[in-house]
């Protein structure tokens, strides 16, 4: 009875397997149904080898069946195992199965990439020999100094043509300088007049350190003052009182001759006046008189080498020395000058 036992067990599991096929299919089928109809050969095996032999042996043939790959573990039943030699044939279907999937391993035939292990550089080989250094040859020739020719002709000087000219020589004749008092308020604002003298403008008789850039007219003890007279408005110039024409001569180069002229009249009714006309810087120059009368006089001193030329600071000074001199206009002349 023991040895029945697995038979309907076995023909269960095999009609449930078969059921499972029917619903699904897939890639394992044919081995499923290799592996099926190798259980059936176990079994068959099994049932022979009971017949034949001892039940123990059948249990190791049904081990051989559910042990489905194992082919030596069929024949380790009894010689019935050549019976479940058709389990080894199930065992082929098996492989045709699951190590069917071992064929997969084919991708170790990608192993053939470690062919690619060709990549690994490559051995150029040995250098290639540059060869000796390339033999430059003699250095070139430059040929002889280049001919620069004849110096070039700079052809004759360039006409400068005449002297440039220098323009007119250097000023010359007389300068006249002259203060008018017939229209003054005071003795040091007379009326100016000068020579016309090219060259020697107002501004060449300033003395250095002038105020106003021309000469000037000082009362120099300051008691001089500006009164109207029978012959008009003087300039009363007596007593210790001086007049002095500051001026100054730094143009001047030379000159020939040198006269102050004086016009005016005593002041006094009864007597004439006496004075003297220098210039204060060496002393110099010459004495003069005027009448009493209501006529105005003329007086003309010479005073030739007085004056210093290119002076800067010189004077003509009017000192009366007997009387009081009532004067209308004087003037200082340089004849034949140079500048």
């Amino acid at each position: 009875m023991r040895r029945w036992s697995w038979l309907p067990i076995l023909l269960l599991a095999t009609a449930c397997q078969c059921g499972e096929r029917a619903g699904g299919g897939g890639p394992f089928d044919a081995g499923e149904d290799a592996g099926v109809d190798a259980g059936r050969a176990r079994l068959d095996g099994a049932v022979l080898g009971a017949d034949a032999g001892s039940g123990s042996d059948a249990g190791s043939g049904s081990d051989s069946g559910s042990d489905a790959g194992s082919g030596s573990d069929a024949g380790s039943g009894s010689d019935a195992g050549s019976g479940s030699d058709a389990g080894s044939g199930s065992d082929a279907g098996s492989g045709s199965g699951s190590d069917a999937g071992s064929v997969s391993d084919a991708g170790s035939v990608s192993d053939a990439g470690s062919g690619s292990d060709a990549g690994s550089v490559s051995d150029a080989g040995p250098a290639t020999d540059a060869g000796a250094p390339r033999d430059a040859g003699a250095p070139r020739d430059a040929g002889a100094p280049r001919d620069a020719g004849s110096p070039r002709d700079a052809g004759l000087p360039r006409d400068a043509g005449p002297p440039r000219d220098a323009g007119p020589p250097p000023g010359t004749g007389d300068l006249w300088i002259e203060v008018d008092y017939t229209s003054a308020f005071s003795p040091q604002s007379p009326a100016w007049s000068y020579s016309v003298s090219p060259g020697w403008p107002p501004s060449s008789w300033a003395f250095t350190g002038s105020n106003t850039n021309g000469a000037e007219a000082w009362d120099r003890f300051n008691n001089m003052q500006v009164t109207s007279d029978p012959i008009g408005t003087v300039l009363v110039i007596g007593g210790s009182s001086q007049l002095q024409l500051m001026i100054g001569l730094v143009p001047l180069t030379t000159y020939t001759g040198a006269t102050v002229e004086l016009e005016g009249r005593s002041r006094a009714t009864s007597s004439p006046v006496f004075f003297d006309v220098t210039n204060p810087l060496n002393g110099c120059g010459a004495s003069g008189t005027m009448n009493q009368d209501w006529t105005p006089d003329i007086v003309q001193l010479d005073l030739t080498g007085c004056f210093i030329p290119g002076g800067a600071v010189q004077a003509v000074r009017v000192d009366p020395t007997s009387g009081t001199v009532a004067l209308r206009r004087m003037r200082l002349t340089l004849h034949g000058a140079q500048w």
